[in-house]
């Protein structure tokens, strides 16, 4: 999944970017190499559970487009567009298929 979006605490212009990734094996820890302090945990979570906290995060330009992508509404590859148009979410103006 590739989410290229306007943040709400961001300039106009600005994109994000959300990459989800499958892992069907795992062996070993996970480690957070993140200089600016913004990653707060690292954890793999069975997909039900993934789900329903995904549901919970507050912005919706980087609820929507993972937790879609998790349940299986939304295939690899999708682009999900969003537009802000001054303070709040950003309203959904296409997504792409992958």
């Amino acid at each position: 999944m590739d989410s290229r979006v306007p943040t709400a605490d961001q300039p106009e212009g600005h994109l994000s970017t959300i990459y989800a990734f499958e892992v069907p094996e795992w062996a070993g820890e996970l480690e957070i190499d993140d200089p600016d302090g913004d990653i707060l945990e690292a954890r793999f979570h069975v997909v039900e559970e993934a789900v329903e906290k995904l549901a919970k995060v507050p912005c919706t330009t980087i609820r929507e487009p993972a937790r879609s992508y998790v349940s299986g509404e939304s295939g690899p590859g999708t682009i999900w567009l969003f537009r802000r148009n001054g303070p709040g979410p950003g309203d959904l103006v296409a997504r792409l298929p992958g």
